[in-house]
């Protein structure tokens, strides 16, 4: 009886093909993998942008809110900073005899201010400015050729009845044009982002 050995295994050229389609699969997936990653933190860093944009706004509507504010005057706008005053002028209130009143004798003045040097934006609503964002946040104000990216605005509903221009105003928008970057403790800054936000405020002036 004649004993036939099957001997079954890879020749150097197959296994060199194995070699050769592992490689080319385990690469495809480290660059999905690194697309993936890279895509993550894209993401990441406009979401971290946007949410500090949004802070602003939030914490200055909700500053007026609280203020009850009635007008908004533009103090000065120049090449280091915009100051802003946001008033509650008056009270309405009922004396003895039950008649409603103005009461103007105790106006509250609160002080938006963005200082385009330090690239930061405060509220001061009378015990010293606080920042509306994070201490490594930067709020730029121009970009590398002297574009301006970032500003305050002040915009009348109707400059025939009140112009920012010349006096404050009882009723308006503020427009943030806000160009956001955070500096991280290494020295590295995430590439600027700009976001535009508007806030509309309305007071009923009582004569």
């Amino acid at each position: 009886m004649n004993n036939i050995k099957n001997e079954k295994g890879l020749t150097l050229i197959e296994l060199m093909i194995s070699i050769m389609v592992a490689s080319m699969v385990i690469s495809m997936l480290l660059s999905i993998l690194t697309m993936s990653l890279k895509a993550k933190a894209t993401m990441e860093v406009e979401n971290k942008l946007l949410m500090e944009s949004t802070i602003v706004a939030e914490k200055l509507k909700f500053n007026m809110f609280e203020l009850q504010a009635q007008k908004v005057e533009l103090i000065s706008d120049t090449s280091t900073s915009t100051i802003i005053h946001i008033t509650h002028e008056y009270d309405i209130l009922l004396d003895s005899n039950q008649i409603i009143y103005k009461d103007n004798s105790s106006p509250i003045v609160h002080i938006l201010t963005y200082d385009k040097i330090a690239q930061q934006i405060t509220y001061d609503s009378g015990s010293g400015p606080v920042l509306l964002h994070d201490s490594n946040v930067l709020v730029t104000y121009q970009d590398e050729l002297s574009n301006v990216v970032s500003s305050i605005e002040l915009i009348s509903f109707d400059d025939t009845v009140c112009d920012f221009a010349i006096e404050p105003c009882y009723g308006g928008v503020i427009k943030l044009t806000l160009t956001i970057s955070v500096l991280f403790p290494n020295g590295a800054v995430l590439v600027p982002q700009t976001y535009v936000t508007t806030i509309i405020y309305k007071s009923i002036p009582f004569d």
